[in-house]
């Protein structure tokens, strides 16, 4: 009877190692094939749009270049996880002044580009425009991590450069990405 019971033990205890590995190796799995987190999240005039950063290494769409004591970070977010079209994308400017370890936001520039030509017509918020919070900004090395709230106005522009028309857009969001400085 002993026996019995040790023998369906063990077989008990065989199976539920067997479906916790099973169980471990399905959520990797799912894990793995899941979509990556948008870097920016947030509502264009009203409508909810997420951003993915693309590339690796060298080639990242969000960098970094150090100009005096001061950072220039250019991020351009896409619509598409896999795909960096400029249909959609959202390109952003930020100069960070850099006192020590401290970094601190001193002016954002945002396109909004509703086509899939660059040359136009986009969303323009210029300097002013935008209302950037940053919770986190960290320098490690060639890496730049950045956490925040961004907020603005965009004006509608036809052409690059062109004159503003009265279309105006709101951008409401958060971000939290990653860039890699770039030294020419």
């Amino acid at each position: 009877m002993i026996a019995r019971t040790l023998t369906s033990l063990r077989r008990l205890l065989g199976a539920l190692t067997m479906h916790a590995a099973l169980a471990t190796l399905l959520s990797a799995t799912v894990l793995a094939d899941t979509e990556p987190a948008p870097a920016i999240s947030a509502t264009f005039d009203g409508e909810p749009i997420a951003w993915y950063l693309h590339g690796e290494n060298e080639d990242v769409s969000a960098s970094f270049v150090e100009q005096r004591q001061a950072l220039v970070v250019d991020i351009t977010g896409f619509t598409d996880a896999s795909d960096p079209s400029p249909r959609d994308s959202l390109a952003l400017r930020l100069s960070l002044s850099e006192a020590g370890e401290a970094l601190t936001l001193e002016q954002a520039e945002a396109v909004y580009f509703i086509s899939s030509d660059t040359t136009g017509p986009v969303y323009h918020a210029a300097a002013g425009a935008l209302n950037v919070t940053l919770t986190r900004a960290e320098r490690d090395g060639a890496w730049l991590t950045l956490v925040g709230r961004i907020d603005g106005d965009f004006e509608l522009e036809r052409a690059p450069g062109g004159q503003s028309e009265n279309e105006p857009a709101t951008l409401s969001g958060r971000f939290e990405l990653r860039a890699r400085r770039v030294e020419f």
